[in-house]
């Protein structure tokens, strides 16, 4: 009679080891794209608080639409550093957090600064990652010695080019709400070419801004179509969850889109698309 075994054999354990490594390449992937869901879903419901936010300004303002920025001079602090769209709306929304992405990481740990980008206007750590759609919707810079520039932009309807404006948006010009871009994922390109190239991957993206270029923004065809170079510094969609970008529309839903679509085509693309049912970016 021969003796019982009671250990495995290195074979045995190798295999098993092979099977746990299997399972786990399958497996971690799937929990990775997971948690993304859920921060992608808590995105959602930030943009959505903020998207009310803003339609409860315009209601308190006669109808005009939240600017990117009534950016007017403290005593004491850097031109441009009060008056951003999430000061504006926090007496609505009363939380700074809700204006935030999840999957956003700010490499300086801050929030945005006296110029929009991540620095001092926020605690260190705090919301980033959501922009506001600012050529449609327009900012308002009232300067320490008075003065006050406003700009927006619109589409020539004869041209299809973007031109310059001088007033903020009011709900009336809104022809089309349920497509027309508010808030949204958002970032600058850290390379044109190569977010051109992927502007549904992540690996073109640099740090993010308060507010959107749209794509109709006059200057930008010029610097970017057909070449869009090697420089960055674009405030585009940004496709953070899984390849999409969440984004709220001004009649108060949000979705997912991808900037390949929405944004590219309406910068680059035929003149034509403009003012179409493609072009997601107001009048």
């Amino acid at each position: 009679m021969g003796r019982q075994r009671n250990a495995f054999t290195l074979i045995e354990l190798l295999v098993v080891i092979a099977i746990i490594a299997i399972l786990a390449a399958i497996l971690f992937p799937v929990f990775a794209q997971a948690r993304e869901k859920a921060r992608a879903a808590s995105c959602i419901s930030n943009i959505k608080q903020c998207s009310l936010g803003a339609k409860m300004y315009s209601q308190d303002y006669d109808e005009v639409c939240l600017p990117a920025g009534a950016i007017f001079p403290v005593k004491g602090h850097p031109d441009g550093s009060d008056g951003w769209w999430p000061q504006l709306i926090n007496p609505y929304v009363k939380n700074y957090q809700v204006m935030n992405c999840p999957s956003y990481n700010s490499p300086n740990k801050q929030g945005p600064n006296n110029n929009g980008a991540p620095g001092n206007i926020f605690p260190p750590g705090g919301p980033g990652g959501i922009g506001y759609n600012d050529n449609t919707f327009g900012i308002t810079w009232q300067m320490a010695d008075n003065s006050t520039t406003t700009i927006g932009v619109r589409t020539d309807p004869t041209t299809k080019n973007g031109v310059w404006i001088n007033h903020l948006t009011h709900q009336a010009e809104l022809e089309r709400p349920a497509e027309t871009i508010e808030f949204g994922d958002e970032a600058l390109t850290a390379n044109n070419n190569q977010w051109f190239k992927k502007p549904d991957d992540k690996a073109a993206l640099g740090d993010y801004l308060l507010w959107m270029n749209s794509p109709k923004q006059p200057n930008l065809r010029a610097e970017v179509c057909p070449d869009p170079g090697d420089w960055g510094g674009i405030g585009v969609l940004a496709a953070r969850h899984n390849g999409v970008s969440n984004a709220s529309f001004f009649d108060g839903h949000v979705k997912a889109l991808k900037p390949s679509r929405v944004w590219v085509p309406i910068e680059c693309g035929p003149l034509s698309l403009r003012l179409g049912p493609e072009d997601l970016w107001g009048p």
